[in-house]
């Protein structure tokens, strides 16, 4: 037989029992009172009715804050959703300006004097500023499919004959064999 420990102790003790609300009370058995008291459990059962709730301890306890874990139905934790990747927004295209087919001639500025040259050596045509602004960055695909990308950053005397035709800084080792190519041209607006 079981019965609240604070107020088996009071009992037991002649003390007066004290008033609790609280949800939670110990459990002693009749065999720990007769410990803790020297007198029998029996004896003390009467006085204790009016003080204590009796469990019979056939009977399993049903404690809220601690369940029967036998009884209890276990649920493994819900793991937490994946959060959604965060998607980047496509950098966006470039603006191409079709300016149509272009003629394409070849100069070597080292073997013309020139030491440098803006944006670099060999990054840079000659064309009629007119047509193709100077400082434009420029697309030009091959009838090969090849591309390069250069900036206008010369002009020269052949521009007041033909507006559509490109001197390719470049050097003289890597000139085409043909020495003249046509070749489709876009000014590359950033976007």
């Amino acid at each position: 037989m079981l019965i609240t420990t604070n107020i088996a102790r009071a009992a037991l003790t002649n003390e007066t029992a004290p008033e609790t609300n609280h949800p939670v009370q110990r459990v002693m058995s009749s065999k720990a009172i007769e410990q803790f008291t020297g007198h029998p459990a029996q004896a003390a059962e009467t006085s204790l009715v009016k003080h204590a709730t009796i469990l019979p301890t056939d009977k399993p306890v049903n404690c809220p804050i601690h369940p029967d874990p036998d009884a209890a139905e276990i649920k493994e934790p819900t793991p937490a959703p994946e959060p959604e990747p965060v998607v980047a927004p496509a950098p966006a295209e470039p603006t191409l300006i079709d300016k149509g087919t272009f003629k394409l001639t070849f100069y070597d500025p080292a073997v013309l004097g020139a030491t440098s040259m803006p944006g670099g050596m060999y990054a840079g045509v000659a064309a009629h500023l007119g047509v193709i602004p100077r400082g434009s960055q420029i697309k030009i695909t091959l009838s090969t499919g090849e591309v390069w990308y250069r900036v206008v950053n010369d002009t020269g005397t052949f521009a007041a004959s033909n507006s559509q035709q490109l001197d390719v800084a470049m050097p003289n080792c890597d000139i085409p064999s043909a020495g003249v190519l046509n070749a489709n041209v876009q000014i590359v607006q950033p976007a």
